[in-house]
C-alpha cells in the first residue's frame, strides 16, 4: 500500500471506505458492502488527496499515517495510508506457472480452472481492464511479461503447482524455481509493493514464503498454503481473502484471518511479511 503520499495525489479507495453514516463517520465496510454507490463498475473509487498527516516511523523519520480524500457528493473522509494506493498500481494481476499440465489435458488442466475461476471472479470486482493475466511455461517469458505489467499492478494472484518442501514453483518440463530466484531475477521491483496471494502448495513454507517476502521493495506481504492443499480451497481462500480485502477494505492480516476461519481446516495459509510469518490470532 501507498505510503508516501502528497496532496493533490490521485490514489484509490475501496469505496466501502467512503460511506459516511447521519454524523459525517465513516460506516462499517462490511455494512458498506449493499449500498448503491459501492455496487459499481469497480471496487476502487478513484480520488485525489488532500491532505496528509504524518507520524514518527519506527526508526524515526516521519511516514505518512492518515489521509483526507474527497469522498462521495463532496464529502471528506479520513483514512489510514494503507487504505489508498496510487491510482498507477490499480490493477491485479493473475501470474499462471504453466507446468505443461494444461497442453497435456484435453479439458485443460487444473491450474486453468484455478485461473479461469479467479479471472471471473475479479471481473466481479473491476472492469476487466484492471485483471491482468501472466501466462508462463518459463522463467524468461513470465520476466518479460512481468517488466510489461509490474508496475502497474497492486495485487498478486499466483497460480502454480508447487515443490513439495516449499522449494519452489514449478514450470514447464518440472524445472521448480525459488524464490529467492523469482524476486532476484524474474520479478524485479516495478512501481508500489504488491501484496502476493498463492495457490501453489507448500509455497508458504519458511524456504519459498521467507525469501519472497524479504524482498520488501516487491512484496508488502505474501500469503500461501503451508501444504498440499485443495484447487477448490485455493479458491475458496483466495475469492474470499480479496472480498475481505479490497470489497470490504479490511486490512490484510484481518482479511486472512477471517479468511482462514472459513475453511474446513484453520490456518492452512500462511501469511508472511519482511522475511517473517505473521501470528495467527481468532
Amino acid at each position: 500500500m501507498a505510503q508516501k503520499l502528497a496532496a493533490g495525489d490521485w490514489v484509490l479507495v475501496p469505496r466501502t471506505r467512503l460511506i459516511l453514516d447521519d454524523t459525517g463517520q465513516p460506516i462499517d465496510p462490511q455494512l458498506a458492502i449493499s449500498d448503491q454507490r459501492v455496487q459499481a463498475e469497480s471496487v476502487f473509487y478513484r480520488t485525489r488527496v488532500v491532505e496528509v498527516k504524518t507520524v514518527p516511523g519506527p526508526k524515526g523519520p516521519l511516514r505518512t499515517g492518515s489521509i483526507s480524500v474527497n469522498g462521495f457528493d463532496g464529502s471528506i473522509v479520513t483514512l489510514h495510508a494503507r487504505d489508498a494506493q496510487r491510482h498507477c498500481a490499480g490493477k491485479v494481476g493473475i501470474i499462471i506457472v504453466d507446468d505443461g499440465a494444461a497442453r497435456l489435458n484435453p479439458s485443460g488442466g487444473m491450474l486453468v480452472y484455478l485461473k479461469d475461476a479467479y479471472l471471473n471472479y475479479l471481473n466481479l470486482l473491476f472492469s476487466n481492464e484492471s485483471v491482468v493475466v501472466l501466462a508462463a511455461s518459463n522463467p524468461a517469458a513470465l520476466a518479460a511479461q512481468w517488466k510489461i505489467h509490474g508496475a502497474d499492478i497492486g495485487f498478486v494472484s499466483i497460480v502454480s503447482h508447487g515443490a513439495a518442501g516449499g522449494e519452489g514453483l514449478v514450470f514447464s518440463g518440472g524445472e521448480v524455481i525459488s524464490g529467492s530466484d523469482l524476486v532476484n531475477d524474474i520479478l524485479i521491483p516495478l512501481g508500489d509493493p504488491k501484496f502476493f496471494v498463492s495457490s501453489a502448495c507448500n509455497s508458504g513454507q519458511e524456504a519459498f514464503a521467507g525469501p519472497f517476502s524479504s524482498a520488501r521493495m516487491l512484496c508488502s506481504g505474501f500469503i500461501g498454503p503451508e501444504e498440499p492443499i485443495h484447487s477448490a480451497i485455493a479458491c475458496q481462500f483466495t475469492s474470499t481473502f480479496f472480498t475481505y480485502r479490497l470489497l470490504a477494505g479490511l486490512g490484510a492480516q484481518e482479511s486472512w484471518t477471517r479468511s482462514s476461519t472459513s475453511l474446513p481446516k484453520c490456518n492452512r495459509f500462511k501469511y508472511w511479511k519482511k522475511g517473517q510469518p505473521v501470528p495467527y490470532s481468532n
